[in-house]
């Protein structure tokens, strides 16, 4: 069966489907953001194969806990990782992060610079967190991959042991 439209029908069906299609977006999916508040960490160690040549591989570690500072949250309890996520202090621009691991006990403090901007009027603000710095630290050393947090950051800090 054939259907035959009007000439004023026809110039009123493409205008009608791309209002369906704009408007059935959910606001969620207008809304969405990269930005996170998760630093990610990975922790390695430097194997040093005589005097002249070194190495550096993943180190797996057993945890007992990693807590923040000014939290009573315990992020980690009882596991072993090589690479982990940890949430930044949303409400300061420093977080010091507490490990009791099978090594003993040792610290890291991170300072970033943390800042809002205007999805949209429907979607509200922001916050981005970037400039990571890594500040006092008992670990071997820690450096600064990738300085802002990302979704899209697989790793943000590099710990030695």
């Amino acid at each position: 069966m054939k259907v035959y439209l009007r000439n004023w029908q026809r110039g009123s069906i493409v205008p009608f489907l791309l209002g369906v299609v704009l408007g059935s977006c959910a606001p969620d999916e207008i809304c969405f953001s990269d930005n996170t508040s998760l630093v990610q960490l990975e922790f390695l160690t430097i194997l040093y194969e005589g005097t002249d040549s070194a190495e550096v591989v993943n180190d797996t570690l057993i945890f007992n806990s990693i807590t923040a500072q000014a939290t009573d949250s315990v992020f980690v309890e009882g596991d072993t990782l090589a690479k982990l996520a940890l949430p930044v202090n949303t409400a300061d621009t420093v977080t010091w992060f507490l490990f009791d691991s099978d090594r003993g006990m040792d610290s890291l403090q991170l300072s970033y610079r943390v800042f809002r901007r205007l999805i949209s009027e429907e979607c509200g603000p922001e916050q981005i967190f970037d400039e990571l710095n890594p500040g006092s630290t008992s670990f071997d050393s820690v450096v600064i991959i990738a300085p802002l947090l990302n979704q899209q950051i697989v790793k943000n800090v590099e710990v030695y042991y």
